[in-house]
């Protein structure tokens, strides 16, 4: 899982570098790309009876953070920097 949250990282470098619109539209268009790459990747599975109810409950509540935590902050993190490091090379 770590070199999932590397790759993303580094696609979003490489995004944010080389977009040349708004912070805005590339930060939602990075949020999606990664939402949906951890869909794709992910088990979403969880819906069982509703004896499991706790059980469900702990486990999406787990899931959910852990998949915003190691897939879509560094994707935003990367499309950030590199959009800043293009802004800092193209002003030189």
């Amino acid at each position: 899982m770590m070199l999932v949250m590397v790759i993303l990282l580094f696609g979003g470098v490489a995004l944010g570098f080389l977009w040349r619109r708004g912070l805005l539209s590339i930060l939602l268009i990075s949020c999606a790309i990664a939402v949906g790459f951890g869909l794709c990747l992910g088990d979403w599975s969880f819906l069982h009876s509703a004896s499991y109810f706790w059980r469900n409950a702990i486990y999406m509540t787990l899931t959910i953070g852990g998949y915003f935590t190691m897939v879509v902050l560094p994707t935003v993190a990367g499309t950030v920097a590199g959009y800043f490091l293009r802004q800092g090379i193209c002003r030189r």
